[in-house]
């Protein structure tokens, strides 16, 4: 069964290495949009650190169940996924693949599909699958600003300007 600290310690690494037949599973969580709100607040590093590690990660390993993992590696990556904010779309990619009903939710069902199929298979597509879901974030992010100035949209729904950011 995958360990939670195993993951968190592994997943948290201030720098991101690659190497060559091994699976992606860091993120640095000070790039995570949730750590840049809070820190926007106030929070020092080390209250943020202090929060992650003992709330917000451990709900989200507790919501994937991923200490019911059979492997390592699929929870870490499962994890990252869940922390970048990509689990639905891939779990329900999945489930739709393997004619479950497609919620993307990790239910009993899915749990049994992920320790019971190909392991190898599995995290070559979930790891080409988060790449897949960070190029598309890596773009908007590039995109958004752009389009925001061409459209006059903004970052709030209602403000000063008007109505869901539209300027009037």
């Amino acid at each position: 069964m995958a360990d939670y600290n195993k993951a968190f310690n592994h997943l948290t690494t201030k720098e991101i290495t690659t190497v060559s037949n091994s699976y992606a599973t860091e993120v640095k969580i000070d790039s995570l949009k949730c750590w840049q709100s809070l820190s926007l607040h106030g929070f020092s590093e080390k209250e943020l650190f202090y929060l992650f590690k003992n709330l917000y990660c451990v709900e989200i390993w507790q919501q994937i169940r991923a200490d019911q993992i059979d492997d390592q590696i699929t929870a870490q990556l499962l994890f990252k996924a869940a922390l970048e904010g990509h689990l639905n779309v891939l779990i329900k990619e999945l489930q739709t693949q393997f004619e479950l009903p497609a919620t993307g939710v990790m239910c009993s069902f899915t749990l049994n599909l992920i320790n019971h199929i190909d392991n190898n298979d599995f995290k070559d597509w979930l790891s080409w699958g988060l790449v897949y879901q960070e190029t598309i974030d890596a773009k908007n992010d590039k995109l958004l600003p752009q389009f925001r100035t061409q459209t006059g949209l903004t970052h709030s729904i209602l403000n000063k300007e008007g109505l869901c950011g539209y300027k009037h």
